[in-house]
């Protein structure tokens, strides 16, 4: 029973405990926050900055202050006032924002007769980062809280979170770009073809007899004629009776050329010659003959 008992002792303790811590963790987590901006910028540049409040459960009165590098250059500053706006969670609230130079310093101060519980910016100034800022260079912000209480002027606990503006790191990508030639070769290739071609003609000797036979009262003629295209000869005989006269006239022609040229045949002489002089006579006289036979 007494062990029951002592076992039962632990475990309440010990669900207290949980509760209590869960209690804790709760309150905790509910907690305003007042944080600053974390951003990247670049060289030379002029940036926006501000102050910032989340789990905002309401507050009135407020001191807070925003320490800056030195390397940074607040803009607007006149006279220790700064120029800058006003957000969302720093509305119905009568407002003071100034600047110390010397301090690096920018103030912020608030009263109301209500309290504000907006989440969101609190204010924004701006800051011009070096020009031989390089990558990676950070820039602290660091958030100091004097005063954050209700418009009853009960303090408000809460949790203060520093910022920063850090140089953004470039990276430099180097872009290749590959070029690549196509050649491209034509080959023509000529072909010329002579023809030799040999004509050839054939000549054809073409032989052609003509027998003409001419019948008159008057006179026969008879003409033979041979016309050969290597050679030719061309005998004519004619005879013919004059008119008025018995006696028949004979007269006999003959010629004889050679296309090739050559010596042509000298008269006839001696007892071959009175041969074929009587012959000639003999075919005269049968010629007359015939003629007066016909008449």
């Amino acid at each position: 029973m007494k062990l029951f008992s002592k076992v039962a002792a632990v475990l309440c303790g010990a669900a207290t405990l949980a509760a209590a811590g869960a209690a804790l963790s709760a309150s905790a987590a509910d907690k305003p926050t007042i944080y600053a901006d974390q951003i990247y910028a670049e060289p030379g540049q002029i940036v926006d900055f501000s102050l910032n409040i989340k789990n905002n459960s309401g507050y009135a009165g407020s001191g807070i202050g925003l320490y800056y590098d030195e390397r940074l250059a607040p803009q607007g500053v006149s006279d220790l006032e700064i120029e800058g706006t006003y957000g969302p969670a720093s509305t119905n609230l009568a407002p003071s924002l100034l600047c110390n130079t010397k301090k690096l310093r920018v103030g912020w101060t608030s009263s109301g007769t209500k309290d504000n519980a907006t989440d969101g910016a609190i204010y924004t100034v701006r800051f011009k980062v070096p020009d031989d800022a390089k990558a990676d260079d950070t820039f602290p912000m660091q958030v100091v809280v004097t005063q954050f209480c209700t418009a009853k002027n009960v303090d408000v606990d809460y949790e203060a979170v520093d910022g920063w503006i850090k140089i953004k790191d470039v990276t430099t990508t180097s872009e290749t770009t590959t070029s690549s030639t196509t050649s491209e070769t034509t080959t023509v290739s000529e072909t010329t073809t002579v023809s030799d071609t040999t004509s050839s003609s054939s000549s054809q000797e073409t032989t052609t007899v003509s027998d003409t036979t001419s019948s008159s009262s008057s006179e026969e003629t008879t003409t033979l004629s041979d016309t050969t295209s290597s050679s030719s000869s061309d005998e004519t005989t004619t005879v013919s009776q004059e008119p008025g006269t018995d006696a028949p006239s004979d007269t006999t022609s003959s010629s004889s050329s050679s296309q090739g040229g050559g010596d042509q045949p000298g008269p006839i002489t001696g007892d071959a010659g009175m041969a074929l002089a009587i012959a000639g006579l003999l075919t005269a006289a049968g010629a007359a003959v015939v003629i007066r036979r016909k008449h």
